[in-house]
């Protein structure tokens, strides 16, 4: 089965400042790599065949996207390639290439360059994956697929979503990457807030789409403070780049790997991830007070008030006392 792209012609189509006498099969084995290990794990398997075995006579939406998906592969081949392209590997020595034609590039403008393929690649893809979701019944492949099922577990569906939340500029890419952390989150945090029992209820109901006007009141606090928890371990966790448009995290490929990290850049970071954590846990006492105030008079089918523990702790002294009772 061919691929997305499958010569020098195709690849000068989508990045042009290739040269005309670029080999092919020097850099086929990135583009395979980048098309099964980024491409095939965002849009699943399943869609990747499908536009593999028809690179031609698609109709509107689906010719769209193959041509976002081609682009998006072009730059992540030449990011996966600019790794190894500088260097010459020998029995029992690694040696920087020399070249008869031409300077080798600096070390600024090489990080230039996989900075900018890596953010174009990555727009790409995000923009394709936009297209799908806006037309799901023209991507019955990816509709169907347990890559988008089991990215549906949680109550952000949508990167569009998430940025309601905390700005990742709408990035489906920075969605994914954090989508587990944020699935973490969400079980770890909300059955002790909203009691298990609930939880389990109010989690079947949004799936279902049956929650009541009272229970969405609770969807905002929800979603705010699992973002922020969810921010904050990637902070930890992830490799994490801010911008103006917002965070952006890319599992697949990180420059920290090659760049000393800044002593400053680590503290900035931990002061994120402590901020955010203090903010998510604050939006979830919130809708722990919300549920439990019968002055907001809400009604939350299932609801039972947890039972307040007759143990006290005072603060003031550090004694615990018993209340009879």
């Amino acid at each position: 089965m061919p691929n997305l792209i499958n010569n020098a012609a195709d690849l000068k189509a989508n990045f042009a400042a290739l040269s005309l006498n670029f080999k092919w099969e020097n850099i086929s084995s990135y583009a395979q790599d980048a098309e099964r290990d980024i491409i095939g794990e965002a849009i699943s398997p399943e869609a990747l065949a499908f536009f593999q075995a028809n690179l031609t006579g698609l109709p509107n939406n689906q010719a769209a996207v193959l041509t976002l998906l081609q682009r998006s592969l072009a730059y992540l081949t030449i990011l996966k390639w600019s790794q190894t392209a500088l260097f010459q590997f020998e029995d029992k020595a690694l040696f920087v290439a020399k070249s008869t034609t031409g300077a080798i590039i600096s070390d600024k403008k090489l990080v230039d360059l996989r900075q900018s393929c890596e953010e174009e690649g990555f727009k790409f893809l995000d923009k394709a994956l936009d297209l799908m979701e806006s037309d799901l019944a023209s991507f019955t492949e990816y509709r169907d697929s347990d890559t988008r099922a089991a990215m549906n577990e949680g109550f952000i569906l949508t990167a569009r979503d998430f940025s309601k939340q905390r700005s990742i500029n709408n990035s489906r890419v920075t969605f994914m990457s954090m989508y587990y952390f944020m699935i973490d989150a969400q079980e770890a945090k909300l059955p002790d807030v909203m009691t298990p029992a609930y939880y389990a209820l109010f989690k079947q109901r949004f799936i279902d789409a049956t929650l009541t006007a009272d229970e969405l009141k609770l969807l905002p606090y929800i979603k705010k403070g699992i973002a922020n928890l969810t921010i904050a371990a990637a902070c930890s966790q992830l490799p994490v780049q801010f911008s103006a448009g917002g965070l952006f995290i890319n599992k697949y490929v990180s420059r920290t790997d090659y760049e000393a990290k800044d002593p400053a850049e680590i503290a900035r970071l931990q002061f994120l991830a402590d901020d955010h954590a203090e903010k998510g846990e604050r939006f979830l006492l919130q809708l722990q007070q919300l549920m439990q105030d019968p002055l907001n008079g809400l009604t939350l089918p299932g609801y039972v008030l947890p039972v307040v523990n007759n143990v006290c702790v005072n603060k003031e002294k550090y004694g615990i006392y018993q209340f009879p009772g």
